[in-house]
């Protein structure tokens, strides 16, 4: 075969314009699933070298890392202030488990905003169970019913208060169901 030109009808004429940039062609991978039309997505964007160690070629020192929810004293302190309010649980009859959170709840509802909160919390439903034994007495003598009250508010109490303490060791708010937030 022959080296020959091709047709005048393909030899393109120096009239015809040619584009200035040359054209761009996108080259998309097959995919089985996808329809005729849709869009690939582009890959994630690739990632960045690993920043360099502290103290190499900077002046200033990393941050610290950020805390870690339920860790630290905020978090203990949290967790007494529900445990604390079982101090009277052999004896409920001398009414002194609102004493741990009202102590905690004044030394620290200034200085962090989880320990007050907490400590808060538990002092109400200690108030509440307050209110519950001492209104359970009259009904001893009505219906009977203050006998009910009574025999369930210390495992009532004992439930909630270790489900309350849990969620502060996590970081976790709690709220006592059904009480009156008196303070």
């Amino acid at each position: 075969m022959t080296d020959m030109p091709p047709p005048a009808a393909e030899q393109p004429s120096e009239s015809t314009p040619r584009p200035e940039k040359p054209l761009e062609v996108k080259a998309e991978p097959f995919d089985a699933k996808r329809e005729a039309g849709q869009r690939v997505y582009d890959a994630p964007p690739p990632k960045s070298a690993p920043p360099p160690p502290p103290g190499a070629g900077s002046t200033h020192a990393a941050p610290p890392p950020p805390p870690v929810p339920g860790h630290g004293p905020s978090a203990g302190w949290s967790v007494f202030a529900h445990l604390g309010t079982l101090v009277d649980f052999c004896l409920p009859w001398m009414l002194i488990a609102w004493i741990p959170p009202f102590i905690i709840w004044l030394a620290k509802k200034n200085e962090d905003a989880e320990i007050e909160y907490h400590a808060r919390e538990a002092l109400n439903f200690q108030l509440n169970v307050i209110f519950w034994a001492l209104a359970a007495f009259p009904l001893i003598c009505a219906l009977g019913l203050g006998l009910v009250i009574l025999a369930a508010l210390p495992f009532v109490k004992l439930v909630l208060v270790l489900i309350a303490s849990i969620r502060a060791a996590d970081g976790q708010r709690f709220r006592y169901p059904m009480i009156l937030r008196v303070v």
